[in-house]
């Protein structure tokens, strides 16, 4: 009974998961219907930057099929988030490519990839530079070999399931063949040669 306790305890089912792969930024997956952007610990996307409100700009998704897909708004932040310098006003589209500014001190980069898309956010400036978030809608799959890791990730009712359709990787001592396994708190993937935690 014990045991059971520990596993269900580190089960994940809020829609989001944090990969670290060692050496790099860590990569954070959200398929939740917002992903808030800010220094709060709690936020999808967690930045250090002063200037950075708590909560300082969400993103909200939409199902897919419905456009725009990505709309940013801005938190009530105390600096405001930017799109081309100028300081947004309600739910702003993000279509293809391009840039927010939550400060001075912090840019991101975002791109839509696959279909139906994903957001891929990077911290292109500042303390966090190199930080990746992906923004999913619920029990979508998203390719992270554009991230250099070569495995799928789908979440289904909240629950992180990792697969790789070209060969096996490592979950702790256990090789998974084929098909997806569910992650929970603690585990750590061999890829390749490539660990992740």
């Amino acid at each position: 009974r014990r045991l059971l306790d520990e596993l269900e305890a580190r089960i994940i089912t809020s829609g989001k998961l944090e990969l670290r792969p060692r050496g790099r930024a860590p990569i954070v997956i959200s398929a939740r219907s917002t992903a808030v952007i800010g220094r709060d610990p709690l936020c999808e996307l967690t930045l250090r930057p002063g200037s950075v409100s708590r909560h300082h700009a969400a993103i909200d998704v939409a199902r897919a099929g419905v456009t725009p897909r990505f709309t940013i708004r801005d938190a009530g932040s105390r600096n405001g988030t930017l799109i081309g310098g100028l300081p947004i006003a309600g739910a702003m589209p993000l279509a293809d490519r391009g840039v927010v500014e939550l400060s001075e001190d912090c840019r991101l980069d975002y791109e839509l990839v696959g279909e139906p898309a994903a957001l891929v956010v990077t911290v292109a400036s500042g303390l966090d530079r190199g930080r990746v978030m992906i923004v999913l809608g619920p029990d979508q799959a998203v390719d992270l070999r554009r991230l250099e890791l070569p495995c799928e990730l789908q979440f289904t009712d909240g629950r992180p399931l990792l697969g790789r359709a070209d060969g096996g990787f490592l979950l702790g001592d256990a090789t998974i063949g084929s098909g997806r396994a569910q992650l929970v708190v603690g585990d750590l993937i061999t890829i390749d040669g490539q660990v992740v935690e």
